[in-house]
């Protein structure tokens, strides 16, 4: 860390009032050395400390002709328009960025920075990424094993025309590494910044903000007071889910107040040798509809139960479409789906479309049948693999916090919809449909 900070300050950071420190929690931090006043300037970080997938380019010459050589050959194109689209590709440049300055040209200005991010032996023990068992039988299993998946087929693309081979575990470093420490200075553009980097995230206590210079530069500033010295400086970078935090940071919180969202995949509740099934899933696909079914975890005021209980309507209509049969005036030609002759053209249609059926609540009680049952096996592959894990430690420990809010949400759900259930069950045209069928 001295070398770093020497390096620090040699780049043109300055300070005023703080220091570097370990915290009992979360590694290092940024903490005051003496009172500071509010809205004073604690940290000034210069404009080629920002570092842009542009200004990383732009300032390592030896970096640079690497990538640009390798969109060159990848995508058979000009310098010109090698640079025009490697600029754009923020992500993928700070992985290779770290990857290059980390693993194979270690010795040069940037060693000091490198020097102090998370090592990969400190990923492969607190991240999902490298521990993908540890999510199973949780709604984040399939994002953390599609995100594997996906930077595998990243780094296979890569590797055809990079110079040097690189190994999948220093993808994942980078990838982990970027995330866990880049901000978003616009909708569209990350950048990491050394030192700004070790300032912490406070949910409910943060002192500290960041702004952006004239210049380009980066600021923190204080929002309050800070009255005494050895209080640590920290930023607020949003509410976020555990979930989230945990997929992303290999962290949860506990009582987080910002809830999880369940996910259940949409394609088993369909049959694959069924004409009808399939139909169904070539207009989901043809509408854009997601392959899953959410639900956010927070009530809405919305007339629709379903909805009003926190799943999306998005959710509700594609569960509505799987609930419909032909008997209730369902038809597809070709791509294109019908309603008792009316065109349906979207998931918003469809769910108008449903709730004006006379037979409405035979639907809705279909819908909640389906849902309960699934709701049920997750809860129980949740139970069941959490059992599986063996061990201790800090992932296990936050994998744990997750794994139980989910439970918690699945079960208020499932009680949700028993409620609902029994309703239904009451409903006049729910009872003369049954007497129909005996």
């Amino acid at each position: 860390m001295e070398c770093f900070k020497t390096w620090a300050k040699e780049s043109g950071i300055t300070t005023f009032g703080t220091l570097i420190k370990e915290t009992t929690t979360s590694g290092n931090g940024l903490f005051s050395s003496q009172a500071i006043n509010k809205d004073i300037e604690v940290v000034q970080i210069p404009s080629q400390l920002v570092l842009s997938s542009k200004r990383v380019l732009q300032d390592n010459e030896e970096f640079s002709d690497l990538v640009y050589n390798y969109y060159m050959k990848r995508h058979n194109i000009t310098l010109l328009e090698a640079k025009k689209m490697a600029v754009d590709q923020d992500r993928t440049i700070l992985c290779l960025f770290l990857i290059y300055y980390r693993f194979f040209n270690e010795n040069t200005k940037w060693k000091p920075y490198m020097d102090i991010l998370p090592t990969l032996e400190f990923f492969q023990k607190t991240h999902v990424l490298f521990n993908p068992g540890i999510v199973k039988g949780t709604c984040l299993e399939n994002s953390v094993r599609s995100k594997i998946s996906s930077l595998e087929r990243e780094l296979e693309e890569i590797n055809q025309y990079w110079p040097t081979r690189i190994e999948l575990d220093m993808y994942l470093w980078a990838d982990c590494t970027v995330w866990s420490r880049v901000v978003g200075i616009t909708e569209t553009e990350i950048v990491l910044v050394p030192y700004f980097d070790l300032a912490n995230h406070s949910l409910n206590e943060s002192n500290i903000r960041w702004e952006l210079t004239d210049d380009e530069g980066l600021v923190l500033v204080t929002t309050k007071d800070i009255k005494t010295q050895d209080e640590e400086l920290t930023l607020f970078y949003g509410s976020k889910p555990n979930q989230e935090l945990l997929f992303l940071h290999g962290f949860c919180i506990q009582d987080n107040p910002e809830t999880s969202r369940i996910t259940i995949p949409l394609m088993p509740f369909l049959d694959l040798s069924d004409p009808v099934d399939i139909s169904k899933i070539q207009w989901l696909k043809s509408v854009g509809a997601k392959p899953i079914l959410t639900l956010m975890g927070s009530s809405t005021s919305n007339l629709d139960p379903l909805v009003a209980d926190g799943w999306t309507v998005d959710s509700v209509a594609a569960l509505y479409l799987i609930a419909l049969t032909e008997d209730e005036g369902l038809c597809f030609s070709s791509m294109d789906l019908q309603i008792h002759g009316r065109p349906v053209k979207d998931l918003n249609e469809l769910y108008a479309c449903a709730k004006g059926l006379d037979l409405f609540p035979l639907i809705q009680l279909r819908a909640v049948v389906l849902l309960t049952n699934a709701l049920e096996y997750h809860l129980n592959m949740n139970i069941e693999h959490e059992v599986d894990q063996d061990g201790s430690g800090p992932l296990l420990a936050h994998t744990s916090i997750y794994r139980i809010e989910e439970r918690t949400i699945m079960q208020r759900a499932q009680t949700q919809l028993g409620h609902l259930q029994d309703e239904l069950l009451k409903n006049k045209v729910v009872l003369s449909y049954l007497q129909e069928q005996q």
